[in-house]
């Protein structure tokens, strides 16, 4: 994937692929990336949030799930969130993809951090703010 012109500079990239079971049986998708990477180092896309239905005109289109990679530097490391996400996209009725179907991804690299809007902490800043 990084060889496709992603960079760290936030430009998003999209692409086409087929995501994979891990197993024959299950529903579970292979997101582990390979590596030639010797010092058993894992790098996985972990899949956060919920899976949001998307909707054109009231009718719903198909699903879109958001996944960010964690990484660590050997087995005895808890992996860490990195600044990779991956927004993917599939039409149809269900939440999961069927099995071989193409998916649009979009991957960027986050370089500002999310704004969750009304955090307590943002409330407590407009109220030390505010003058009566």
């Amino acid at each position: 994937m990084m060889n496709a012109g992603v960079r760290k500079d936030g430009q998003i990239r999209h692409f086409f692929h087929r995501p994979s079971k891990a197993y024959t049986t299950g529903t579970r998708k292979r997101r582990k990336i390979q590596t030639d990477d010797e010092n058993e180092s894992e790098t996985k896309w972990h899949k956060t949030g919920k899976t949001r239905a998307i909707s054109v005109g009231g009718t719903m289109k198909g699903f879109k799930k958001i996944l960010v990679l964690y990484s660590n530097n050997g087995r005895q490391r808890k992996a860490e969130k990195t600044n990779w996400v991956v927004h993917q996209y599939h039409l149809g009725n269900n939440e999961d993809e069927k099995d071989g179907e193409l998916v649009v991804s979009k991957v960027f690299y986050q370089t500002q951090p999310r704004n969750y809007g009304s955090s307590s902490v943002n409330k407590d800043l407009k109220m030390k703010n505010h003058v009566h």
